[in-house]
């Protein structure tokens, strides 16, 4: 720092953030480095890599609260230094020039708060469309979000109180309260988004989204109703891994290729089972369901910084599943997708297509050859759907099915696929993937 102390302070609230954080830092690093800002991340309780990648960081300042972004910006705010105040998202990257320009803006006596020009990382023209929407809405409703970053004196911002303890659209409740004191400046300079959340919901069914849940709320809708119908949206995707340890893994495998080989092509498998996973648009969060659930740190070397890290519960598979499922529908997933790693044949397509059917019906499985299922997808739990099932027999499918018929549930079935649990299904994956039929 300098030593009249940073110009700014950059507030970041981070939540599992770990495939995008690396960008936005680098964008502010050098200017952290020369002492003209401090970065101030608070981390809301992160279970990806985020962590590590924060305490990896030497010129951050780190701090933990309870989830909640605008309590997680209210406590960075309450230790920042800086004159003025910047409130990123993580998943926002800086474009060159955005430090002197804010500034040049700071320098104005009549300047009270700010916003940077939206854009998005992404090539496509409903990119450039959407873009273009939220230039006109800025322009003429002066109304922008928090994706764009909020530049505001912390005097400003004290004087307010800071963010609303709300768990939505606290971006938009602060810049009202905030345009009774001054203009809001709209700077030329971007600030530019990561599209991935777009490309989840899709571009334009998440612009209607976000305009419907602003229209609900200028109508006087309750922002804790508003957030229980926003999460109702998001998917999550988990993996039921195992460590790959020689005698515990593909042991009818490995009774004939030997324990070692077995535990490579689990290994194998499960590395292909997460390649798949990355390349999913329609899912809001991929986690890794530890067997066994103290292998914390060998599963980050494994996996790396990318996915959540869950812990599997004890007992049968129906009641790890369940176990499963309730805790991510507690966490606010509306719709969650389970998969196993021992279908070679499985790929993004088929995965986001599960979290499209979910939607529309209430059930997703997707057979195997063996009469079991690789993947089963809920938007609600129901537990009787694991009762009385003869896991690990070729009656799984069978049973499930006729519980869920009993249960009244909307059914979707995906394509069948082949397992790896033997030899000759070893063989027949081999067989394939040099005919290129996997």
């Amino acid at each position: 720092m300098t030593e009249s102390g940073p110009c700014l302070s950059v507030i970041i609230p981070v939540l599992n953030e770990a495939l995008t954080l690396p960008r936005a830092l680098a964008s502010l690093e050098q200017k952290a480095l020369a002492g003209m800002v401090e970065v101030i991340t608070v981390d809301g309780g992160s279970e990806d890599g985020t962590r590590d990648i924060l305490e990896s960081t030497p010129w951050l300042n780190m701090m933990e609260c309870s989830p909640g972004r605008a309590g997680q910006m209210n406590a960075g705010a309450a230790v920042a230094h800086g004159k003025a105040l910047l409130f990123l998202h993580a998943d926002t990257i800086l474009e060159n020039g955005w430090f002197e320009e804010a500034t040049s803006a700071l320098s104005q006596p009549d300047f009270t708060f700010g916003v940077y020009r939206f854009r998005m990382d992404d090539p496509r023209p409903a990119a450039r469309i959407i873009e273009a929407g939220v230039f006109l809405r800025n322009h003429l409703l002066r109304l922008p979000y928090g994706d764009q970053g909020l530049l505001i004196r912390q005097a400003l911002f004290h004087q307010l109180g800071g963010f609303a303890d709300m768990p939505l659209m606290e971006d938009v409740e602060i810049i009202d309260r905030a345009r009774r004191y001054g203009r809001l400046t709209l700077m030329r300079r971007a600030a530019v988004s990561s599209s991935r959340r777009w490309q989840q919901d899709g571009f334009f069914r998440r612009s209607i989204r976000n305009l419907r849940t602003l229209a609900r709320y200028r109508l006087g809708t309750d922002p804790r109703r508003l957030a229980e119908s926003y999460a109702g949206n998001r998917a999550s995707l988990v993996l039921l891994a195992k460590y790959p340890d020689a005698g515990r893994v593909k042991t009818r495998l490995g009774q004939t290729i030997g324990m070692e080989a077995a535990c490579e092509v689990h290994r194998e498998l499960t590395e292909s089972t997460w390649a798949a996973m990355t390349g999913c648009a329609a899912f809001q969060a991929l986690w890794i369901a530890m067997d066994p659930p103290d292998r914390r740190n060998a599963y980050r070397s494994w996996f790396g910084p990318g996915p959540r890290l869950v812990p599997q519960a004890e007992g049968d598979l129906g009641m790890r599943m369940q176990a499963l499922m309730r805790d991510l529908m507690d966490r606010g997933f509306g719709r969650v997708v389970l998969i196993g790693s021992d279908c070679p044949g499985l790929n993004a397509d088929r995965l986001n297509r599960a979290a499209g059917e979910l939607r529309k019906h209430d059930l997703v499985l997707g057979p195997t050859e063996d009469g079991g299922y690789y993947l089963i997808g809920v938007n609600r739990i129901h537990p009787e759907l694991f009762r009385g099932i003869s896991w690990s027999t070729d009656r799984v499918l069978q049973q499930t099915l006729a519980r869920a018929r009993g249960l009244g549930l909307r059914i979707r079935l995906l394509p069948r696929l082949m397992d790896v649990d033997d030899e000759a299904g070893l063989r027949r994956w081999r067989e394939r993937t040099a005919s290129g039929t996997t």
